[in-house]
């Protein structure tokens, strides 16, 4: 970044998950990266959102927290 105090952000969500759910189920994800610069004292940023299907795995529900039915 050539000395300039930059940095980012990713996170990956549930976005849409069927209340009947277990491995192999069909979820919608959503992925925020958040880019971020400072600009003097100033801190700016710029968002980008998008979405992605997946099947979930055995592991999955319960790093969601979120037991199979």
């Amino acid at each position: 970044m050539g000395g300039m105090d930059a940095g980012w952000r990713a996170r990956v969500s549930p976005f849409e998950m069927p209340a009947s759910r277990g491995p192999g189920t069909a979820i919608l994800e959503r992925i925020e990266l958040e880019v971020w610069w400072m600009s003097g004292d100033k801190r700016r940023t710029f968002t980008v959102d998008a979405f992605r299907r997946k099947q979930l795995r055995e592991g999955d529900l319960a790093a969601l927290g979120k037991p199979a039915p």
